[in-house]
């Protein structure tokens, strides 16, 4: 048995002595009891004497001492006292202080500036783009060129490293502090005593002395209807509407929708392990009995009244930070979210309680001015115009026109719920490209081959031109050739008598930019994708929804060609002087033909 500096006392009880063998000759090698009578006539009632030894030297008792710790603050350890020099002396101790001193000396220049830190009202190129893992300034037209470069490759894999260093230095992989600027004045007191108190130690009876556990008792939280009464009452929330219904939040959007989100989605909350939790829109971390205070407070009652468009419920808290309110998460951009994004579609499919886009248009197909009757392949339905240019599967009859607009005229009308279904089932297997289009996965190859799909991947621009001849472009807003190069393509796009055509386009068509990636049409009462505005404005929807020409002569030759009549209560409009032609050359010839037929 072995022992290091220990004495171990064994009783008697815990060995089974009278177990113990003494002679394997008696009784065919039975074991022998020690105290029966015939075992001890056997040894003429003489007993066995053992004794139990350590194979070291038993050493004298020791008295008992305490052991003192005292906290290293650098490497957040309690370390003690009497091999305090030996851990000065050790790598991780130095490595600590290493990187502690070079954050105080960041930190005293920091907090020394005498410069405005506010960057929000400096005025912007909108052709750079910055990198936020090269810390570089970078051309727009050369975003994607950066991204594939192999220094900015190195860049995103030394931010994961810092990630994950941060994690192992502080046990918390989160960035938000409080600003160092606001703490200037305050003082940090520090105890730099031997706690003898608070950890003690001892040899052989181990006495631990630990602070005493204080037990608090949480607030009760706030009452959701009366927070809601509350934000209603003090925040101008214009045409929206918060109703309580149990655990979650009715909300009447601008355009009349009532979408119901729980309570943690409304305030953008996401627990932090047991103790913390997390708001998105503020970016703040609190304690969870911090709950009423947060929730109350003046910034937060401000993020949560944002407005909120439509039913999908997005928050836009800056041109890059948006809060999708649906499925409670931190988003770039509203409509790649909204349209491509199936986690998003299944849970406003639960969430949504009434859409009342849905409604209007409903109402404007009953009550319409003039009506053709015609079954659309393709039901009417928001950024309809970026399916446009999807190839459609069905067959084609030799007769009926080309169009720029994939419509098939139908008799049966009982086929459209069958059509519903199928075209949703198609559009779950769609991808997005560059060109702000819904491709089919098994397609997305032959796509990308495509000179629409290289045009949009080259320039942003690239989308209004089309090819007259090899080395010769043509813009589809001014109708002017230009030099299939970068210098010419740039600068005409950036002449004024393109941007002034092009602000005319969309004037005359009632559209109207939202943001970046967003247009919206008035007359359609529909947003539409970048990339997607001058496609919008050949719509043969959109046509008639601007009371625009809508080639009579091409509708009843389709219906002379289907045999059936179409009821227009308008007589047909003559081509405004203010739309530039629209119709492509192979469309004139196709009519051409007709005519003379």
């Amino acid at each position: 048995m072995e022992s290091k500096n220990e004495v171990y006392v064994i009783s008697l009880d815990a060995v089974d002595v009278n177990l113990l063998p003494t002679s394997y000759k008696y009784a065919h090698e039975k074991i022998v009891p020690l105290w029966t009578k015939s075992n001890l006539d056997l040894r003429n009632n003489d007993y066995y004497e053992f004794e139990i030894r350590s194979n070291e030297c038993i050493q004298p008792d020791k008295k008992n001492f305490t052991i003192e710790f005292m906290t290293c603050h650098i490497c957040d350890i309690d370390v003690p006292r009497v091999y305090l020099n030996e851990h000065n002396k050790s790598f991780k101790h130095k490595f600590n202080t290493k990187i502690a001193d070079v954050a105080l000396k960041r930190l005293q220049l920091y907090m020394t500036r005498n410069d405005n830190t506010d960057s929000e009202n400096i005025e912007r190129d909108p052709s750079t783009y910055y990198c936020l893992e090269c810390s570089i300034i970078v051309d727009r037209k050369d975003e994607i060129t950066h991204k594939k470069s192999m220094p900015h490759k190195n860049s995103v894999l030394f931010e994961r490293f810092l990630k994950d260093f941060l994690y192992l230095y502080t046990n918390d992989d989160q960035l938000d502090v409080k600003d160092t600027q606001d703490t200037k004045s305050e003082t940090v007191d520090t105890d730099n005593e031997f706690k003898i108190g608070a950890k003690k130690e001892q040899i052989g009876n181990k006495e631990i002395a630990k602070n005493p556990t204080v037990t608090t008792v949480d607030k009760p939280k706030i009452n959701l209807k009366d927070y809601l009464t509350i934000l209603n009452n003090k925040v101008n929330t214009k045409s929206m509407f918060f109703k309580a219904n149990g655990n979650y939040v009715e909300i009447e959007t601008l355009d009349g929708s009532v979408v119901r989100v729980c309570e943690e989605s409304f305030h953008a909350l996401r627990k932090l392990g047991r103790k913390f939790n997390q708001c998105m829109i503020c970016k703040d971390i609190f304690d969870l009995k911090l709950y009423n205070e947060h929730i109350l407070s003046d910034g937060h009652m401000k993020m949560v009244s944002l407005p909120l468009k439509d039913k999908h419920c997005v928050r836009e808290i800056s041109d890059s930070w948006r809060h999708c309110l649906v499925c409670n998460a931190i988003i770039e951009c509203t409509d790649l979210h909204s349209l491509c994004n199936t986690d998003h579609s299944n849970n406003l499919q639960n969430l949504l309680i009434s859409d009342k886009v849905n409604e209007l248009h409903t109402k404007s197909d009953t009550n319409a001015d003039f009506k053709v009757n015609e079954t659309v392949s393709e039901p009417i339905r928001l950024y309809n115009d970026v399916l446009k240019s999807i190839p459609s599967n069905n067959p084609k009859d030799n007769n009926v026109i080309d169009s720029n607009v994939d419509t098939n005229i139908n008799n049966n009308n009982n086929n459209i719920d069958e059509i519903q279904s199928s075209n949703d089932d198609e559009v779950k297997r769609k991808r997005f490209c560059d060109a702000n289009l819904s491709i089919s996965t098994k397609k997305l190859k032959k796509h990308e081959k495509t000179m629409k799909h290289i045009f949009n991947t080259m320039t942003d621009s690239h989308y209004l031109l089309k090819i007259v001849d090899v080395n010769i472009l043509q813009c589809k807003v001014c109708k002017v050739d230009i030099l299939n190069h970068y210098d010419d393509i740039d600068n005409h796009f950036s002449h004024a008598d393109h941007v002034n055509n092009y602000d005319k386009l969309l004037n005359t068509n009632s559209i109207r930019k939202i943001d970046k990636m967003t247009y919206y049409c008035t007359n359609c009462n529909v947003p539409i994708l970048f990339k997607n505005e001058y496609l919008h404005t050949e719509s043969r929807e959109h046509r008639i929804q601007s009371n625009f020409n809508v080639k009579p002569k091409t509708i009843r030759e389709i219906d002379e060609t289907e045999n059936r009549n179409a009821t227009i209560d308008k007589p047909a409009v003559e081509p405004a002087t203010n739309v530039g032609e629209i119709v492509e050359p192979n469309v004139n010839n196709t009519v051409e033909q007709t005519k003379n037929a």
